[in-house]
């Protein structure tokens, strides 16, 4: 297995991105930073973040790689070496910046913390430095804390494992402290309190064409977005709804919560931070139409919208902390309109968890014979129930349910017709064109030629 040096070593080889290790008492013991002054000022940076107590208290409970982002759009990952429970060693990458940002929008964003109280120490010094951070997406950032955690631990770890810290408005921000972070206390720079939360990390290609490169570079580079980066959004979008009015949860699939969504940076917004509350605007504008056309009274899909958009706009909140905002935003929405759909169902109780074990698991073979055990029927009485109650067979009830998922990847996906179908849970390819086209109407590959028209 590779060692931590030398996976160290081989991030060296990406332009700007520093590698750091402390140890359990705050004590820088490496750095790759080739900038005396430059190291200083990042140091300085992150011990005044207050980093270290966070750290300590996630690594009581918590192993997976860390992300610790701030307002401004910088972001570092720390993997944790532990005896025990015990921290004992920080490996940590950065800062690097999730999004293009210009250095004239971190001067704007540092003058605004310099009004509410902060000291910025060496301000051109810093502007400087900070115009030197690489633009790394955080699905490629993430990727080399998984990487180096292997090496630092010996174990693997999914995206889905990932943790950040979670923006928290209960927290007065632009307060210093040296003790650890408390419900009442946020740390220098405005940064989120501490609380841990898994984070969906896309797993696929960052939604815009991010260039190698640093923020000053930015000016230098034309805004060029391809259409295939407008095609994305609108399959996400597409995506997103179908997960809705087919009462499936979005997090089955992590692709559902990528920041996949207008606006791009071709609109002119800089800011990370102002490009993701527009992003999650428009989330929510999304959801809420959808969940009325879904089944939802407008009342209560108006409401929640109501209190989501009072959440973006009136919260303090980092790059990643939109994010999970994001996800909470669909999941709310998914959990509500399931009430919903509960509430109005015509069905008995064995019924309706029979409908919401199939709606879970999709991606299985869908037994009567498991059915029968999880509800404590026979098998022959539970078929005869459903059938009684729904007028359709629990079999061809399953394969709707699996054809309009079907119908709904090869729509927003580009995944071929065999990983459709292992989506589902099928191994047939001539039974599952038979059964799609029985349910939708059309063979897979003409239904995926008309949505692409």
């Amino acid at each position: 297995m590779t060692s931590p040096a030398d996976m160290l070593d081989v991030l060296s080889c990406i332009p700007n991105l520093y590698a750091w290790i402390y140890d359990e008492n705050e004590t820088l013991l490496y750095s790759n930073c080739p900038s005396e002054d430059r190291q200083n000022l990042f140091h300085r940076l992150f011990l005044e973040c207050n980093y270290h107590a966070y750290l300590h208290e996630y690594a009581k409970t918590r192993s997976a790689p860390y992300a610790l982002s701030i307002y401004m759009g910088l972001v570092w990952y720390a993997v944790l070496e532990k005896e025990a429970d015990d921290l004992k060693r920080i490996y940590l990458l950065g800062p690097a910046f999730q999004y293009p940002v210009s250095l004239a929008q971190l001067e704007r964003t540092l003058a605004k913390y310099e009004a509410q109280g902060m000291n910025f120490h060496s301000k051109r010094q810093l502007l400087k430095a900070m115009g030197q951070l690489p633009v790394i997406p955080h699905t490629q950032l993430a990727s080399y804390a998984i990487l180096l955690h292997y090496c630092v631990t010996g174990k693997k770890v999914t995206y889905q494992e990932l943790h950040s810290l979670q923006d928290d408005p209960r927290i007065t921000p632009f307060k210093s402290t040296k003790s650890a972070p408390s419900h009442a206390e946020r740390p220098d720079f405005g940064f989120p309190g501490l609380a841990s939360t898994r984070v969906s990390v896309p797993l696929s290609e960052p939604l815009e064409d991010f260039y190698a490169g640093t923020v000053k570079e930015l000016g230098q580079k034309a805004i060029d977005i391809s259409p295939s980066t407008y095609k994305t959004i609108r399959d996400t979008e597409r995506k997103l709804a179908g997960y809705l009015h087919l009462g499936l949860p979005a997090g089955q699939d992590p692709q559902a919560y990528r920041p996949s969504l207008l606006p791009t940076d071709a609109s002119g917004i800089q800011s990370p931070v102002g490009k993701l509350k527009a992003s999650a605007i428009m989330m929510v504008s999304l959801c809420a139409r959808t969940a009325v056309e879904a089944g939802l009274t407008y009342e209560e899909a108006y409401r929640l919208a109501d209190e989501y958009l009072g959440k973006i706009e009136n919260e303090p909140h980092s790059p990643v902390g939109l994010q999970n905002l994001m996800k909470e935003i669909s999941r709310e929405f998914y959990e509500h309109l399931q009430k919903r759909r509960r509430e109005s169902r015509a069905y008995g109780r064995e019924v309706t968890l029979c409908m919401d074990y199939v709606q879970n698991h999709l991606a299985e073979t869908v037994e009567l014979k498991t059915l029968a055990r999880l509800i404590g029927y026979t098998p022959y009485y539970l078929s005869r129930k459903f059938k009684e109650e729904t007028g359709q067979s629990l079999r061809e009830y399953v394969r709707a349910r699996k054809m309009e998922y079907a119908a709904l990847l090869l729509a927003t996906t580009d995944d071929d017709i065999q990983s459709v179908m292992e989506k589902i849970g099928l191994s047939s390819r001539s039974h599952f064109s038979q059964d799609f086209q029985a349910v939708i109407g059309m063979s897979p590959a003409a239904y995926r030629a008309a949505k692409r028209t």
